[in-house]
């Protein structure tokens, strides 16, 4: 990503934030993020990124020998990337599988930027590979070369393929974030404006259904990334929707300056003829599927001690959600969505509550829907806790500051902290007269410096004297993690690993690894019986092994008598699913400590992220320099 920001800097003398938006696809604050890495780098290879007043940035280079070198380091990790056979391999078969035309060996070459007899020497190795999967290679003069066979085949291999690719470019879901920052009024009146023009009955929950669907198309697209759908008999669906759905598609295209595929529209189209057909059930079949829905949300939160079963908009969701859904399994018609791969990673405990969901739902359980048709059941579910966790923030309205009110940057603070939290009554003390104050009904307490309370020590935050976003990422867990399902301090990430919980190995199996890393959880008090064969389960119906070589193995619900994370470090990598796995981390939380889960899939997605603590944490081997590692990571 640095080098594409680079490359537009050297493309223009000024370009402002909007136009680096528009040109990644990312929020503001990411933009910033990337600009403030810049930065950081630029001081030691030879450039500036200047900031000029209300105008934008510009790239200034002050040495061009370490410039060059720099972008040269840029060129070299990706041809050393590609040179790699097992990538390059890969690679071909997700270019290849991912386009359902032909596609020609000079297009391969370019793509991958390597020669053409390359891509010809690895065909061999490429035919292989589809054989396993029971499928060919059709070759056609003039037009190029294409996957042929059984298309669940197609979808499965795709599906292993892709992760290999896509999960290692390390996308970030930033979805909530960008959702709630995008203009949608002006679609969402066209919107209606539509459904009357065509007199398409659609219920106001089926209405913001279909436009949470849009903001997801259009997240995915401004990002370049798109689906690959199979067709279904499109005599199913009305010609009137495809006609709205055309309309309403072309509007989004001028509006948003995108482009939008025939696929694309065959989809939202079947979104639209599910939520307008759903209007045209008959009401015992909707009481029956809404009976359902809330018999199986009860039993998922007895396993995960949830109130998912309390939230109406939820259900509503998921009973419009659940109608097309049934639908298209019911005509064989699945999808794949780059968006939704990252879900299973960033809201790990999401995905958890969904294959639960799905366990319990017999309709659903009938059928055997992929890892993407999950994926979005599970944004219901991330939606939610989203939700919780926002309206715990706002439940707060009374905060204590304690810092030096003589510091200019105390009165800055201060705003920034009543931007987080704009309705609560924040109060400035300094440190020395902290103990003239009963903090007893202050719900939190905000110090510059540590301090020692005779009450109110459990919701005491310390932050930098910047405040930062990592101390906002504090304050926030602070808030989230101190219900009443823990304890008086926010559960400390460093305080789930324990020292006969961790192994360092020369070699081994992956299923024998976590197989016996379970049995000493379950030997040893950690976990409770049955946590073996559900973490088993869990492998076997998606694998937690990620392209970084990071494994998170864990029960499909909790089941831990003390919350703990188990650690196996590889000093010769094994191999599963064709994937190279270095580090287990076999996750363990109590019932009702789904936000632990997530709290620990983070540290994990920042982990993932970061190569160089990767190959930190492969050198470890000992307890004591482990817990070293996490304390400098964390």
């Amino acid at each position: 990503m640095n080098k594409k920001i680079l490359d537009l800097f050297q493309s223009q003398d000024i370009i402002t934030l909007e136009e680096l938006k528009n040109h990644l696809g990312f929020s503001e604050r990411k933009v910033r993020e990337f600009l403030s890495e810049l930065r950081d780098a630029g001081d030691k290879n030879g450039f500036q990124i200047i900031t000029v007043s209300k105008r934008g940035y510009f790239l200034q280079i002050i040495d061009d020998t370490k410039y060059q070198s720099y972008l040269h380091q840029f060129n070299n990790d990706f041809q050393q990337f590609i040179a790699k056979k097992e990538y390059r391999i890969s690679l071909i078969l997700f270019l290849l599988l991912q386009n359902t035309g032909f596609i020609s060996i000079n297009q391969i070459a370019e793509i991958l930027d390597v020669s053409r007899s390359t891509v010809i020497n690895d065909m061999n190795d490429v035919k292989k590979e589809l054989k396993h999967s029971e499928l060919h290679l059709e070759s056609r003069s003039h037009y190029g070369i294409r996957v042929s066979g059984n298309e669940k085949n197609i979808r499965q291999m795709l599906s292993r393929i892709s992760r290999k690719v896509i999960e290692n470019q390390n996308v970030h879901l930033e979805f909530f974030e960008f959702i709630e920052k995008l203009d949608f009024d002006l679609v969402t009146d066209h919107f209606i404006s539509l459904l009357n023009e065509y007199n398409i009955i659609m219920t106001n929950n089926a209405i913001e259904s279909i436009l949470f669907h849009l903001k997801i198309l259009i997240y995915r697209i401004l990002q370049k990334n798109y689906i690959n759908e199979i067709k279904i008999n499109k005599s199913l669906i009305d010609i009137k929707i495809f006609a709205i759905t055309k309309e309403l598609l072309s509007f989004i295209e001028n509006q948003y300056s995108i482009q939008i595929t025939n696929d694309e529209i065959d989809l939202v189209a079947s979104q639209i003829f599910g939520k307008a057909s759903s209007e045209m059930v008959p009401l015992d079949q909707k009481m029956k599927l809404a009976k359902s829905i809330r018999e199986a949300l009860i039993k998922v939160d007895k396993d995960f001690d949830t109130n998912f079963s309390e939230d109406t908009v939820l259900k509503e969701n998921l009973l419009l959600h659940l109608h097309p859904l049934i639908m298209r399994v019911t005509y064989g018609l699945t999808l794949s969505d780059s968006l939704v791969k990252s879900v299973s990673v960033q809201y790990m405990n999401a995905f958890l509550v969904a294959m639960r969901f799905i366990d319990y739902h017999e309709e659903l359980n009938e059928y055997q829907l992929s890892r993407d048709e999950i994926g979005y059941l599970a944004l219901h579910f991330a939606t939610h806790i989203e939700r919780e966790n926002q309206a715990k923030m706002q439940s707060i309205k009374k905060i204590v500051f304690i810092a030096d009110s003589m510091k200019s940057s105390t009165l800055l603070i201060k705003t920034k902290i009543q931007s987080y939290f704009p309705l609560a009554n924040i109060m400035v003390i300094p440190h020395m007269s902290v103990a003239k104050h009963d903090m007893e009904e202050i719900e939190l307490i905000i110090s510059t410096e540590p301090v020692c309370l005779e009450k109110g020590q459990n919701k005491v935050v310390v932050i930098h004297q910047n405040l930062d976003e990592k101390d906002f990422h504090k304050i926030k867990n602070e808030i989230i993690f101190s219900g009443e399902q823990y304890t008086n301090n926010v559960l400390g990430l460093q305080d789930l690993f324990y020292e006969d919980l961790f192994w360092v190995v020369k070699n081994g199996d992956y299923l024998d690894l976590i197989t016996k890393m379970c049995e000493r959880m379950v030997d040893k008090g950690y976990a409770k019986q049955g946590f073996k064969d559900s973490v088993l389960e869990r492998e076997k119906r998606f694998s937690t092994v990620y392209d970084t070589g990071i494994a998170s193995p864990h029960s499909l619900q909790p089941m831990g008598n003390i919350d703990s994370v188990g650690i196996v470090l590889l000093e010769k990598p094994t191999v599963f699913h064709d994937k190279e796995v270095k580090c287990i981390f076999v996750i363990n939380v109590k019932k009702g400590h789904l936000l632990l889960h997530q709290e620990i899939s983070d540290f994990l997605i920042k982990l993932m992220n970061d190569s160089n603590k990767i190959k930190q944490l492969e050198l470890i081997n000992t307890y004591q320099k482990l817990r070293v590692f996490l304390k400098e990571f964390l």
